[in-house]
């Protein structure tokens, strides 16, 4: 049974590998940012069409025992190239890891990069062509204590890019963290779900993705894998034909509020650019004043709100952060909540006791997913009454 490895980011590993577990993988064994596991061919696919948290695919060719560059060479020549590049003119090498003998990724890369196409030439008298810009194929080594593995790229540009974000906020999340985020949350994927910072709007889409059960890469063009031999046509479409039977009409209220108008234009354009259009609930406001109504019953609030790192200066950060805490004890009794935070100071001004947390990382910036169970004791809700938007 082929091995694969599925990349993605700081924080996501543990929720990745349960997700590739749900999807039909075996042995799979989580790593740092990564996550290694066994599939068939078919399986692997359905992997990249169905992913939420990966961000790439690639598939296990080669293992050379030995870091010098000889051994490298060797390996990689000695494997059979050949029908990777029956439907391959161009090719690219990665190189990932460097050691006392490969120290920088540049070299280890040419010594890949040489031994492929020697092979190929060997096999067909003539010489593969190299583009890093626009290859036809992705091979990539990584090397690690003393082993250099090589994979062949299975699903393609990264994953997390759904297709539907025509444009962002000023502080966007990729589409694979959104999506991690909502998982660690808790949220059950079938009661509300509200984003009180909602920006561009990507952890909407990616709830009433989940809500509808809709494959993460039904908009991919193509995906890598169209290149390896064991393709067929009439399998792959089998696969992509059950995952659009088995999408559900939208079955929760999705919420999003965002106090600037043009940054709910943006959220607006991309739930149109995701087929999301009546899916999603938006309402211009501010998130300290904003509520659901009393017809939308109790489920999760995840939002990503301003912090030191992003938007906002000090003062406005501290007086914003108060006054959320208040309307959450005053119209979000019995809700869950995650929030994103750099750290945990402006959260202490909610003055709520959180449950639990999580690190993840936003592109170079550490963040905390800070979760809280907004109960009745918690909230201490004395008689307000509150004002429905939808």
């Amino acid at each position: 049974m082929p091995n694969f490895i599925a990349l993605t980011s700081a924080g996501i590993e543990l929720l990745l590998a349960e997700e590739l577990v749900e999807l039909g993988a075996t042995d799979v064994a989580p790593k740092v940012q990564s996550v290694h596991f066994s599939c068939s061919f078919e399986t692997a696919q359905k992997i990249c069409l169905w992913t939420r948290l990966a961000t790439r695919i690639l598939r296990h060719v080669v293992q050379v025992s030995g870091s010098s560059k000889e051994k490298i060479y060797d390996g990689v020549l000695g494997f059979d190239w050949h029908p990777f590049f029956t439907k391959t003119k161009v090719f690219a090498v990665e190189f990932v890891g460097t050691d006392k003998s490969i120290r920088n990724s540049q070299f280890g890369g040419q010594i890949v990069k040489d031994a492929i196409v020697d092979n190929i030439r060997e096999e067909t008298g003539k010489r593969p062509d190299v583009d890093k810009q626009s290859p036809d194929l992705i091979i990539q080594a990584r090397l690690f204590k003393g082993q250099c593995n090589v994979y062949v790229d299975f699903s393609g540009p990264s994953l997390h890019q759904r297709g539907y974000r025509k444009a962002q906020g000023a502080a966007p999340l990729k589409e694979h963290l959104a999506a991690g985020i909502i998982r660690r949350s808790g949220w059950d994927g079938k009661s509300s779900f509200v984003d009180l910072f909602c920006g561009s709007g990507t952890l909407l889409i990616e709830a009433a993705m989940i809500n509808k059960n809709r494959a993460s890469g039904l908009t991919r063009r193509q995906f890598s894998f169209v290149k390896h031999p064991e393709f067929l046509v009439h399998k792959y479409e089998a696969i992509r034909d059950e995952a659009i039977a088995q999408e559900k009409p939208i079955s929760a209220d999705i919420i999003g509020f965002e106090i600037v108008g043009y940054v709910l234009d943006i959220a607006r354009e991309n739930i149109a650019m995701a087929g999301l259009e009546g899916d999603i609930k938006l309402a211009q406001q501010d998130a300290v004043k904003a509520t659901v109504g009393k017809d939308v019953t109790p489920g999760w609030i995840v939002s990503n709100p301003p912090y030191g790192e992003r938007i906002g200066d000090s003062i406005t950060l501290l007086t914003l952060f108060k006054k959320l805490g208040f309307n959450l004890k005053s119209n979000y009794v019995n809700w869950n909540m995650s929030l994103l935070c750099t750290e945990n100071t402006l959260l202490k001004l909610l003055k709520l006791q959180k449950d639990k947390e999580y690190k993840f990382k936003n592109g170079a910036i550490d963040i905390l997913l800070v979760k809280y169970q907004l109960t009745e004791q918690q909230c201490e809700m004395g008689n307000v009454t509150s004002n429905g938007y939808f």
